[in-house]
């Protein structure tokens, strides 16, 4: 599905008070004059294939660089070669295109919230996109060599070798990810937190906490725009970005987009390709 094809709704606060009179976290003062307003938001994400995370423990305390902070042995350095690698061997096959990497805030599966040094974690969990699925309890050799085939030949095994280690459905019809990263740039590490709030609240009211989860994530470009989202779902499993979204538009997106399919033009940056 192109932007061309895809199925446009109107402006998400065309019908709202201004300032908001729902009660709605607003940002800083000083993070919203920081906030580029103007201008056009699609063609401002570069197109990609696939997308990998990793569970990488509490946002919050994530450095500025991820890749540049951990040693050459960290499961999450081997899965970032492993991506270079199956890019440049995928890269004249039908399975070409970028494959873009980031960590959730969330604790790899098996592993409670600050137990661990994100850096000395030896196996974790794994979520492929447009694939909507997850490896769970890999190893970093198994981990990096599932994920070089993936790329460089557009498929999973049916089965993994370590006895703990398994390939999963996402049991989601949509996943939402909100750019958290504060050290890397304060704009999204204070919009970040909001959203995800916002996001929550609205999920449970509308009773599709079960079926749509919320995560921060690293970043992925774009921090002039926050806040910065990436939604994957069952009708959009390339995945959709938008910018510009405050706590405002939560509601709405959840209805329109997550419920409806439809896309918010004003805050559309771009998609995956197919």
């Amino acid at each position: 599905m192109t932007a061309a094809t895809l199925d446009f709704a109107e402006d998400p606060c065309l019908t709202c008070a201004a300032p908001c009179q729902d009660g709605h976290s607003l940002y800083p003062e000083a993070i919203a004059k920081a906030i580029e307003t103007k201008g056009a938001l699609l063609g401002t994400m570069k197109p990609y294939k696939r997308h990998l995370m990793y569970c990488a423990g509490r946002g919050d305390e994530w450095p500025g660089s991820l890749e540049d902070e951990l040693g050459a042995e960290a499961f999450q350095t081997r899965l970032r070669k492993a991506v270079a690698d199956g890019d440049s061997a995928g890269a004249a096959g039908s399975n070409a295109g970028r494959t873009i990497v980031s960590a959730i805030d969330r604790a790899p599966e098996g592993h409670s919230e600050g137990s661990e040094n994100v850096a000395a974690v030896l196996s974790t969990e794994v979520l492929l996109f447009p694939d909507f699925k997850a490896l769970q309890g890999v190893t970093a050799d198994e981990g990096a060599a599932v994920v070089s085939d993936w790329i460089s030949k557009g498929a999973l095994p049916e089965t993994l070798s370590s006895a703990d280690a398994e390939i999963v459905d996402l049991p989601y019809d949509a996943l939402v990810f909100v750019c958290v990263h504060k050290k890397r740039d304060k704009r999204c590490g204070v919009s970040g937190p909001l959203l995800i709030e916002e996001f929550n609240h609205v999920l449970q009211d509308m009773g599709l906490s079960e079926k749509v989860t919320c995560a921060g994530i690293s970043h992925f470009g774009g921090h002039k725009y926050a806040g910065n989202i990436i939604i994957y779902s069952r009708k959009f499993p390339q995945g959709i970005w938008y910018g510009r979204v405050i706590p405002c538009h939560v509601e709405n997106i959840v209805k329109t987009t997550l419920v409806d399919g439809k896309i918010f033009q004003e805050l559309f940056r771009g998609q995956g390709i197919p």
